[in-house]
């Protein structure tokens, strides 16, 4: 499972476009998860697809933006111990 934080979600749904309309359908359910528990920014949105898309998604959004600008996140399970990528 992959998840994008959700401050960083919400510039690029404001700026980008294309990107907005390649997310808006994988993020519709809104599903929040706690990528972060001692940070005050820890809350990312799941990406609702499997995880080939949802790498994919994430490699596009790389093209455009750096891992210190954009926070995505990756977890086995869904459930915990979320890595960067």
């Amino acid at each position: 499972m992959y998840a994008i934080q959700a401050s960083d979600l919400l510039v690029i749904l404001q700026k980008e476009a294309v990107l907005r309309a390649l997310l808006k359908p994988l993020i519709a359910d809104q599903h929040t998860v706690d990528v972060a528990p001692k940070l005050f920014d820890g809350c990312a949105v799941a990406l609702n697809c499997d995880d080939e898309r949802a790498a994919a998604v994430v490699g596009v959004i790389r093209l455009r933006y750096r891992r210190d600008q954009v926070r995505c996140y990756r977890s086995e399970t869904g459930k915990g111990s979320w890595r960067r990528v």
